[in-house]
């Protein structure tokens, strides 16, 4: 049973597809793939008895997390607010921390693990091209899926099949693109190049947060892969190919020319504010106990941002206090204590980081999936470290 497990590239990609993209159904918004894969999976772990070497550090982690869950449900519950910021922390504590774990006592493999990740990234690449191409399918597709977000009034993104969309969604995709990157550090392919290139294409139709990763990831690739003559040559039929088959339909795409071309320039240009308003969200005015434990509130009665604020740690901070830098300081530091049993490499000095950047634009941590990809990542570079040491021994 193991066995199989482990080496089913099919049934892990599955499994990524549905656990990271969290999709949400018409029929109940509240039963989501997420929660199906994770609370399936646990079940399994449990039964087959895979869970017993957990971590100690991941439980004082999740210990410290409920915790502080439990403080900040108080405060919100004292102040008459909102709960918000408590279903993000058990949440996180979930999926983040519990749902790693519990991939990787299914699924304990690095290659195949960036394999799938890939792998899933291009299955959402593919609904990305579809529901930004195809007003009837998406009809199809959202009369079934729930979405939270406005595109399917205004298609100048495209929403893939996902709840999310938008900057969420394109930190999901981006994902795929570091998982090439640490790929090609284990294993040499020509398609490394040619799929990354497929999804920045696809960014630019999705979201601008996941486009600059990915781009970066791409910078990331060209450092560590062998640009060969067969690199080469597939990159260039596979440009000519997109030119063909991709880019004629969309320069003649009214939609395309009329905002999502505007809005990819305008994220190098800084045109439309997005910066400059990031600069200008500070922190409200706050008493002294508020500043020590929070206020406990995230969203106003009538569903604004409290916060005034889409920075996550300006979000974080208005509803836990100084509570908040306690859960960040504790993050950074337990991802640290799995980063520096790994070859130290710039790759994972990045991934270390990943989460913390991402957070400066909105709270991506609590949109647990990036904390779940790179807490794993580094699992299995502690691990390939120790079984370079075991072997040279």
């Amino acid at each position: 049973m193991k066995i199989v497990l482990k080496n089913n590239l099919t049934l892990q990609i599955v499994w990524l597809f549905f656990f990271l993209n969290n999709i949400g159904f018409v029929f109940q918004s509240g039963i989501t793939t997420t929660r199906v894969v994770m609370f399936a999976s646990l079940f399994s772990c449990i039964l087959l008895g895979r869970l017993k070497s957990v971590d100690a550090k991941s439980l004082y982690l999740i210990f410290l997390v409920l915790v502080l869950s439990a403080f900040n449900f108080l405060v919100s519950l004292y102040g008459d607010v909102d709960s918000t910021q408590f279903s993000r922390l058990v949440h996180f504590a979930l999926y983040s921390i519990v749902g790693a774990i519990v991939y990787v006592s299914l699924f304990n493999d690095e290659a195949l693990f960036h394999k799938a990740v890939i792998g899933a990234t291009l299955i959402q690449v593919f609904f990305v091209f579809v529901t930004y191409s195809s007003p009837a399918a998406n009809n199809i597709i959202f009369s079934y899926v729930y979405v939270s977000h406005n595109f399917l009034e205004s298609l100048g993104r495209a929403p893939g099949l996902s709840s999310s969309g938008g900057a969420t969604l394109s930190v999901i995709i981006s994902l795929g693109a570091f998982s090439i990157v640490r790929l090609s550090m284990l294993e040499k392919h020509g398609w490394f190049i040619p799929t990354m290139l497929i999804i920045i294409f696809s960014q630019v139709l999705v979201g601008r947060t996941g486009l600059l990763l990915s781009i970066f990831a791409l910078c990331m690739l060209l450092i560590y892969s062998d640009l060969n003559i067969r690199t080469i040559i597939l990159t260039i039929l596979g440009l000519i190919l997109s030119q063909l088959i991709l880019l004629d339909y969309i320069k003649s795409n009214e939609q395309f020319m009329a905002y999502t071309k505007n809005w990819a320039e305008s994220s190098l240009t800084g045109s439309d504010g997005t910066i400059s308003a990031l600069i200008d969200m500070g922190i409200k005015e706050m008493d002294t106990m508020a500043f020590i434990i929070g206020t406990g509130q995230v969203a106003t009665p009538d569903g604004y941002n409290a916060s005034g604020s889409d920075v996550g740690y300006v979000q974080t901070f208005y509803a836990m206090g100084l509570l908040g830098v306690v859960f960040y300081m504790a993050l950074l530091l337990f991802l640290y204590s799995f980063y520096k049993k790994t070859n130290k490499s710039f790759y994972f000095l990045v991934l270390l980081f990943l989460p913390f950047v991402a957070e400066i634009k909105e709270p991506f941590i609590f949109k647990y999936m990036i904390v779940f990809y790179v807490f794993i990542s580094l699992i299995h570079g502690r691990e390939k470290l120790n079984e370079a040491s075991n072997n040279s021994q």
